[in-house]
């Protein structure tokens, strides 16, 4: 991870965002497509019927666990696929079912929450109303701020378990007081516009996950989607008509960039700890949280009419801010190649989801 050092999350957004140095740009309508995920090889073997085949409850369980920590949330299973054919047991060279994995394919509708950075123990997505719709938008960003700061603490929590060194947790803790006051802004701006904020159910959990499963979620709503609400934050702090969400997203952005620069200093961290193979695990699931991220990013918002107001990104400002922090984060990890391959991908991909 030598190349790590090369990315600066901050350096980037001064060059996409000039004049400035999330709570994010938010589509809450539900999305039907397909997308893949590894799930435990013995897990899976459980999970067939006499026939081989996986029941439609299994399917929803499966999937429905697998993709509990990306950043969106599963509505519902309509069916799901074994990508490769499973291998024999016995075979020679195959490991344990307990280490291996497999790929399934989930076809799902989901929708995406509000919320830049998500930790395992949010059990639902921001929520909030209002009087009209710029006001509930402000109010689900409001109550997204509000579940960044059980985030950091618990992300604190699990960092000081795993040994990390000390100043990782430290900025974490730093990170949670950030949070508190965005969520107090936020909910500021929220009530101005007639908006009423729901805080978000935490879930306790018990601790125990492995690192490779917390350098996964790092590595996706950390360095991926809490980077990119930085990077739309900084777009709201120039871009917004009204002051008020100026004065605020400026504020936020300035935050978020060093949070999620916090992240892509774990990932450094957490590499450094794992095996060859759990890294290439953790890599294949940061790109494929990139690939999520432009479909999300090009499919048309519904705040259109006061995106002006929130100085939201186009969908093609959005596509664009979402590649170049794909291409330069990839690039540090020395995944170049890689990159160019997934970018010629995207677009076919982001037109799989049908809103």
């Amino acid at each position: 991870m030598s190349n790590h050092a090369r990315f600066s999350l901050v350096a980037l957004i001064a060059a996409l965002v000039p004049g400035c140095l999330d709570t994010g740009d938010c589509d809450n309508r539900p999305a039907r497509g397909e997308s893949e995920k590894d799930v435990p090889l013995g897990e899976l073997r459980a999970s067939l019927g006499e026939d081989g085949t996986l029941e439609p409850s299994e399917c929803e369980r499966l999937c429905t666990e697998a993709f509990r920590s990306e950043n969106f949330i599963v509505k519902g299973v309509h069916d799901c696929a074994v990508v490769d054919p499973l291998p024999q047991a016995g075979a020679a060279g195959a490991g344990s079912a307990a280490e291996e994995s497999v790929t399934i394919r989930c076809d799902m509708t989901i929708v995406y929450p509000c919320e830049g950075r998500r930790h395992a123990n949010w059990t639902h997505g921001a929520r909030g109303g209002g009087r009209d719709a710029l006001g509930a938008w402000l109010a689900r960003a409001a109550s997204a701020e509000q579940g960044s700061v059980h985030s950091f603490l618990a992300l604190r929590e699990e960092l000081e378990a795993f040994g990390a060194p000390s100043q990782l947790s430290e900025r974490a803790l730093d990170a949670a007081a950030d949070e508190v006051r965005h969520a107090r802004m936020m909910r500021t701006l929220a009530h101005r516009r007639g908006g009423s904020p729901v805080d978000i159910p935490i879930e306790a959990r018990a601790r125990g996950r492995s690192l490779l499963e917390f350098a996964i979620e790092n590595a996706t709503e950390g360095c991926v989607f809490e980077a990119f609400a930085a990077l739309v934050a900084a777009h709201q702090a120039v871009h917004a008509s009204d002051e008020d969400v100026r004065h605020v997203m400026h504020e936020v952005a300035r935050d978020e960039a060093h949070h999620g620069q916090l992240a892509w200093d774990i990932h450094a961290w957490c590499a450094s700890q794992l095996t060859k193979d759990e890294l290439r695990r953790v890599r294949r699931a940061m790109r494929r949280a990139f690939r999520e991220l432009l479909i999300q990013s090009a499919q048309g918002r519904g705040e259109a009419l006061f995106a002006d107001v929130l100085g939201l990104p186009s969908p093609a400002v959005a596509v664009q801010l979402a590649r170049a922090l794909a291409r330069e984060a990839l690039s540090a990890l020395g995944q170049g190649r890689a990159d160019q391959s997934a970018e010629g991908g995207w677009p076919h991909e982001a037109a799989n989801w049908q809103g």
